[in-house]
């Protein structure tokens, strides 16, 4: 995961005890493996990377993780609720679960491989994907209430076809190899 300006929240846990009234606390895990956070203009001061609080047990694991400030300076990785009774967070030495398929990229790697593959079509950004992955490195990026703050919807030109009922088991075909393709492509490659 690579999050750019994240607000109030990067990676949150929180188990509020309202909505387990009648029953016992599931125990939480978490694997934080392989993430980047870069604060921005509108990230809360000393945000970390990931956060814990409400009720019951929580156990975390972290490994190979970078969190910012805006000014590039390194952060809490991890803050947790006060302990008192009925909570507790337990820092786990080794990996709770993990799928064996899959392999953690390098977070020295995240955000050129981010930058590179972001977005439905990375190959052919149009200018608002360019901008908004642009002020996402760069640091400049905002969190916005509409989309009248950044110029609006795009316009489109209207673009039609025949529909042709004997191509549609063959487009459903290609579709789903392309799918297959591009699935375990980044399956492979993505970080956690």
């Amino acid at each position: 995961m690579a999050r750019s300006n994240p607000g109030n929240r990067a990676i949150h846990y929180r188990l509020p005890a309202g909505e387990w009234e009648g029953r016992e606390y599931a125990i939480g895990q978490m694997a934080v493996v392989g993430n980047v956070m870069q604060s921005g203009i509108d990230t809360v001061d000393g945000l970390p990377l990931v956060k814990y609080d409400g009720e019951g047990v929580f156990s975390v694991f972290l490994k190979d993780n970078l969190a910012m400030d805006r000014k590039g300076k390194e952060v809490e990785h991890f803050v947790g609720a006060s302990p008192r009774p009925g909570r507790e967070c337990r820092m786990l030495s080794d990996l709770p679960f993990w799928p064996a398929e899959l392999e953690a990229m390098p977070a020295n790697d995240v955000r050129e491989y981010v930058a590179r593959n972001v977005g439905a079509r990375p190959w052919d950004r149009d200018e608002i994907d360019t901008r908004i992955v642009r002020a996402a490195l760069d640091g400049t990026g905002r969190i916005i209430d509409s989309e009248e703050e950044v110029g609006g919807y795009p316009v489109a030109e209207e673009t039609r076809t025949e529909f042709d009922p004997n191509d549609w088991e063959s487009l459903l075909k290609r579709w789903g190899q392309l799918f297959t393709v591009c699935g375990e492509r980044c399956f492979r490659a993505r970080s956690v």
